[in-house]
């Protein structure tokens, strides 16, 4: 039994128990627009496709699973949640991951969440905090009205400042400038101006000090006619930081898998991806993938290992 859930998220829930289930996911959306061209082209053992590696394989990899739970009418020994979630890029602000802990609020002990490249694995969680700056004021021709304050001018001056910001060492904070609008000609003073900010850290002291640097930039930019806004809503958003408390979920796997994820040299940091289990009531949580990295978003075919998605759930899973 299939269903949608109110973020467009597509879940399985047939082996759910009342608690303790793990939740195993894969993201249906992609960092590429609609436009996009999304023909699949082979080299010999690998494929090339915008999104192939984020996170289209990683959502085949989920339906294999249904699958094979299906066919083989396994009986895991934890309860297990399948969803192909929305909202993961861009400004989709984790919506279907967060309409799944709500959903399934006090009945998910572990998360799986297939991701990139089956080389790396990440338990812990950057922060994030996202911004909508906006600049207006009144405009007017370039040349009869000059010297009136330009609203991109001024965000330009606000951008250039945020960049100098330097955050406390040890923190690995950074911040970015994703998109910047406004204006309407050459030779209109810009009356609107707005950019998308953003910084990420690991440090939750790190973020909210680079939020006080950010409002103080902000005051001393406002000037007389100039109307400055700075907002954190639901399209924006925040992504909480913190470490997961750890559960190895492929502690029962063989040999082979850990040779395959490397886990002893590739446990890293989670970038920005889920909030931590604080947050969202989860005990644990570990992303992988079944992708080789590499380059670009690619697929090779030979190395999707199997026995490296269902040992945690199943003693003795079937190989083909």
């Amino acid at each position: 039994r299939v269903s949608i859930d109110e973020a467009g998220s597509v879940v399985c829930a047939d082996w759910a128990r009342d608690a303790g289930n793990v939740l195993v996911m894969a993201h249906l959306d992609t960092v590429f627009d609609e436009n996009t061209d999304l023909t699949l082209r082979a080299e010999g053992s690998v494929w090339h496709c915008p999104g192939i590696g984020d996170d289209t394989v990683n959502a085949v990899a989920v339906l294999m699973l249904t699958k094979y739970l299906l066919e083989t009418h396994a009986q895991p020994r934890r309860g297990v949640i399948l969803a192909l979630n929305t909202g993961e890029e861009g400004l989709g602000n984790l919506k279907g991951c967060r309409q799944l802990m709500r959903d399934f609020a006090g009945r998910i002990g572990e998360v799986i969440s297939f991701d990139l490249y089956r080389d790396e694995v990440y338990a812990d969680c950057i922060g994030s905090r996202r911004y909508r700056i906006s600049a207006s004021c009144e405009g007017g021709h370039s040349f009869h009205d000059f010297g009136k304050p330009n609203a991109i001018a001024v965000l330009s001056g606000i951008l250039t400042e945020l960049y100098a910001y330097v955050p406390a060492p040890g923190t690995d904070t950074t911040y970015n400038v994703g998109t910047i609008q406004g204006g309407s000609s050459v030779n209109v003073i810009a009356r609107d101006a707005q950019c998308l900010w953003e910084f990420r850290s690991r440090d939750g002291g790190a973020l909210a000090a680079a939020d006080v640097h950010l409002q103080e930039v902000l005051e001393r930019h406002r000037t007389e006619g100039v109307t400055l806004r700075c907002e954190v809503d639901d399209c924006c958003g925040c992504r909480a930081y913190g470490e997961a408390s750890v559960i190895v979920a492929l502690r029962h796997a063989p040999g082979r898998c850990d040779e395959n994820l490397r886990l002893g040299a590739r446990i890293e940091v989670e970038n920005a991806r889920f909030c931590p289990p604080s947050a969202f009531e989860v005990c644990a949580r570990i992303r992988m993938a079944v992708v080789t990295s590499g380059a670009g978003r690619m697929l090779r075919r030979q190395d999707c290992a199997s026995d490296c998605v269902f040992p945690p759930l199943y003693p003795a899973p079937v190989r083909d």
